[in-house]
């Protein structure tokens, strides 16, 4: 499982996450590779606002300290609007570039290898879009009261 950010500045990091994902581990990666991508791209904290799904770990009482302590404000997301994520798209447009390469890798190391290569190629133009977008899906999902909508 590999975890990873985007922010409207750039990519963030990528993390290669070990067995199953558990609230420790989420705030261990968020203190890794979600604090780097600030400093790497002059971002203020105070002015962002990090959307991530209702998973357990996600909304872990460990989590939701871990963000106030940093003054990190998190987007309240309703659970029934996964396919609303951008980062769910990004995952998609790497997977298919991932599948396109001529030499598909054949172990774990040379699937992550592959994997990086890939993220260091994404195109800003899609984070642009995915970006542009987003506030026309929070209001149609504000008018759909967090269930499913056709954007």
């Amino acid at each position: 499982m590999v975890w990873g950010c985007i922010l409207g500045a750039g990519y963030g990091e990528l993390h290669l996450v070990d067995g199953i994902m558990d609230n420790e581990q989420y705030v261990n990666i968020l203190q890794e590779s979600l604090l780097g991508p600030f400093k790497t791209l002059g971002l203020k904290k105070s002015n962002t606002i990090f959307q991530q799904d209702n998973d357990m770990k996600h909304t872990s009482k460990l989590a939701s300290e871990w963000f106030a302590h940093r003054h990190i404000k998190v987007l309240p997301w309703p659970s029934n609007s996964l396919d609303m994520n951008p980062m769910e798209h990004v995952w998609a447009y790497l997977q298919t570039h991932v599948q396109q390469c001529h030499t598909l890798p054949t172990t774990k190391a040379s699937l992550w290898n592959m994997i990086c290569e890939e993220w260091a190629k994404m195109d800003d133009g899609l984070l642009a879009w995915l970006y542009a977008g987003m506030p026309a899906c929070i209001v149609a999902l504000g008018v759909a009261k967090g269930w499913y909508t056709s954007y």
